[in-house]
Formats: structure tokens, sequence, C-alpha cells
């Protein structure tokens, strides 16, 4: 669903779908900016909009690996066990997709094997 508010004089447009981030750009013209919506919105329809995030989770790991983690101090070799079991689990399922169907599928099998707090801590990671 899209939607234009007035901003310092501009137009900006925001269209939000289930399954897509939210998108926002400003134009100048409130009718180029709902122009822009309908297209926006039809070809998300058609499931011909690429997001600017094509990434799977197992990359957002590695990503945080070579980001963040070097900044903590303490137990690295805790979390990078935490990032491989995450990313064993998680590697491949797109970004876009990720579900909290699939975070509760991954909590009720790690807890069979883990304490509660264990599992605490590994989503703590993906959350960051």
């Amino acid at each position: 669903m899209g939607s234009i508010r007035v901003r310092e004089g501009r137009h900006q447009a925001n269209v939000r779908r289930k399954g897509y981030p939210t998108v926002t750009k400003t134009f100048t013209s409130r009718e180029v900016a709902k122009r822009w919506m309908k297209t926006t919105e039809i070809e998300m329809e058609k499931g011909g909009f690429t997001t600017r995030v094509n990434m799977a989770v197992g990359e957002m790991l590695d990503k945080y690996t070579d980001l963040v983690l070097p900044s903590h101090k303490g137990e690295k070799a805790s979390e990078q066990y935490r990032i491989k079991a995450l990313k064993n689990y998680f590697g491949t399922i797109p970004l876009a997709d990720l579900a909290p169907a699939h975070l509760a599928k991954y909590r009720d099998d790690r807890l069979k094997m883990v304490q509660p707090q264990t599992v605490q801590r590994d989503l703590t990671i993906l959350s960051s």
C-alpha cells in the first residue's frame, strides 16, 4: 500500500508490501509521486520488483563476522561457534524471506539440545 506525505515542500512516496522492504522516494510533484507509487506496486504484484537487499542470511552473518565481531571483547570463539550454527541452519534463506516461523522452528529445535539462555544468545546475534 502506498502513501504520500509532504516534507519540506516535496512529496515523499512510501510503498509498503509484505515480503518487500519499505520503498521511499521523493518527488517535486504529487502526480509524479502517484505514478511512481502505482508502477512500483504493480511491479511488486507481478513479482518483477527487485529489492536492493539480495542477501542470504549466511552472507549477512559473514558481514557481521567481518564488521561487528572484531569490535567485541572477550569470547569471540563462542560467538563464532554460534554464527557457524546459525549459518548452517539459516544460511541459504534470503533475508526478505526470513519469517518468524523460521525463527520459531529454530528455537524449538535448539531448545531440545541446549538451555533457553543459549538459544537467546544465538538469536541475539541474529538480531544484531
